[in-house]
């Protein structure tokens, strides 16, 4: 299909439906939120015309959605506010959350069927690394020619996690190059997982799970150099003690670094290993240290030697048991949904596939490594 057009129908701010208290205007940022990125996380949920109710009115549905998102940012207050990153915190003073009506001149099964980096970037209402947005929330909703609809959503990392960008002694630009990175989406379905996990699997490792199955051909089928880094996000949040609520609002994620060395077995099943013993360190007592900045001593070695360009790193952020495909704003299960691009070196998302059995791979590489992998992925599949 050729390139759709999309033509800007509003911008405006939504305001919370009623004022935060006086009391609450200060929300102060935790460590974990000071040390990571200002960038914009990106989701985009698209919905099929049959899906809609409101008798697919574009102005039904927009009320509808405007008039949800006031609410919640009462209910989430900061979402409504500003950053003040001197201070460290949030100014909830209710500026309100960007919110962007487009028309799309395309169907939805089009845009999905071989979804196309640069035509995804369309549906977000800011760029991840866009440092001129005011706003801790944005939303863009695309009405498509066929009826359906694309919801973007961009939120601030500083207020909540979803990707993991950041190690200690590397700078928030960590992964941003002058050379050119390119996005790929790489669909891993059941078939395809239960053949790489054949080879994975070991005496050691008699049960991986999918997410380190993934991840440990990623490492194995790109990188070059003798010595590498794999940095996988853990959510802390069920590996406290007591856990901590799901819904816990704010960034509550640490990283695990699994270093490969020379004399390190890099196959599918070695990486692999490594991935689930530098998760598995990520416990109770870690979590301690975490609080009190101490953990970032354990990393110390490793972050040397990325900083001196000895080694890579590959970040792997896995939103595989995220509920994304149970957002439900009024229409049911979303038809399909995917974070778009991150455009930093190295970074991988994973996220379940619609039907929940299988991963996508949201791979970004610099162009010379992408075809790299393209190619081995292409060849172990065919």
């Amino acid at each position: 299909m050729s390139f759709p057009n999309v033509e800007l129908i509003s911008t405006e701010t939504i305001k919370p439906s009623s004022p935060t208290p006086n009391h609450l205007r200060n929300f102060k940022l935790s460590l974990i939120d000071q040390i990571t990125p200002p960038v914009f996380i990106p989701l985009t949920f698209f919905y099929q015309h049959d899906q809609l109710n409101h008798d697919n009115n574009q102005v039904k549905i927009s009320h509808s959605l405007k008039h949800s998102l006031s609410n919640i940012l009462t209910m989430f207050y900061p979402l409504a506010g500003k950053l003040n990153q001197e201070k460290s915190s949030i100014d909830c003073n209710d500026a309100g959350a960007k919110y962007i009506e487009a028309q799309v001149n395309a169907r939805l099964s089009e845009i999905i069927k071989d979804p196309k980096m640069e035509q995804l970037k369309l549906f977000i209402p800011v760029q991840p690394l866009d440092q001129t947005q005011k706003s801790i929330l944005s939303v863009k909703i695309s009405f498509f020619t066929c009826g359906g609809i694309a919801i973007g959503i961009c939120l601030s990392h500083k207020v909540a996690d979803g990707t993991s960008l950041v190690v200690s002694k590397v700078t928030q630009n960590t992964g941003i190059t002058k050379e050119k990175i390119k996005t790929k989406r790489f669909v891993f379905d059941k078939e395809k997982l239960e053949n790489i996990k054949q080879v994975v699997v070991s005496e050691e490792l008699k049960s991986p799970t999918r997410v380190e199955t993934v991840s440990a051909f990623i490492l194995h089928n790109v990188f070059k150099k003798t010595k590498f880094a794999a940095v996988h996000a853990v959510n802390l949040r069920q590996r406290s003690i007591p856990p901590l609520p799901d819904h816990v609002f704010g960034n509550s994620w640490s990283y695990a670094i699994a270093l490969l060395s020379e004399q390190d077995d890099k196959s599918i099943s070695g990486c692999a290993k490594k991935l689930r013993a530098a998760i598995r360190i990520i416990d109770s007592e870690f979590i301690k240290e975490v609080k009190n900045g101490a953990y970032m001593s354990r990393y110390s070695e490793t972050t040397d030697l990325y900083s001196s360009g000895e080694i890579e790193f590959c970040i792997f952020s896995s939103w595989c048991r995220f509920p994304v495909y149970e957002v439900n704003f009024g229409w049911g299960k979303p038809v399909w949904a995917c974070p778009t691009t991150l455009p930093f070196k190295n970074l991988v998302v994973l996220m379940s596939t619609p039907c929940g059995e299988g991963i996508e791979a949201w791979v970004n590489l610099v162009e010379e490594d992408m075809k790299l992998f393209d190619d081995k992925h292409h060849l172990m599949f065919l």
